[in-house]
Order: C-alpha cells, then sequence, then structure tokens
C-alpha cells in the first residue's frame, strides 16, 4: 500500500500547482463565495490547476 505522501505526490504531480492545497488555501475560496453577497449558484473550483493540466 503507498503511503500518503506518495499517493498526494502521484496525483499531484501534473497539476499546474504541483502540490497538495493548504486547508487555508481551500478555506480562502469558501470564504469568497460566502463573503459575495450577490454571488448565487456559483462553483468555484479549487484543485491548483488540475482541470487545466
Amino acid at each position: 500500500m503507498a503511503r500518503s505522501s506518495e499517493v498526494v505526490r502521484q496525483q499531484t504531480e501534473r497539476q499546474l500547482i504541483p502540490r497538495g492545497a493548504e486547508p487555508a488555501e481551500v478555506a480562502q475560496a469558501y470564504l469568497y463565495l460566502m463573503r459575495g453577497s450577490y454571488t448565487t449558484g456559483q462553483v468555484l473550483i479549487v484543485d491548483g490547476g488540475r482541470t487545466l493540466a
């Protein structure tokens, strides 16, 4: 069985930002959407560029 650090490396090595996210980075995206009083029904993809790679 692969170690968790190896799994994260394998999953992130081809991303534009080749590392796992810090919890604070994901929280910033959440707060951005919660603070936007005129933002409704939006999906914000926070994946380090994985969908672009």
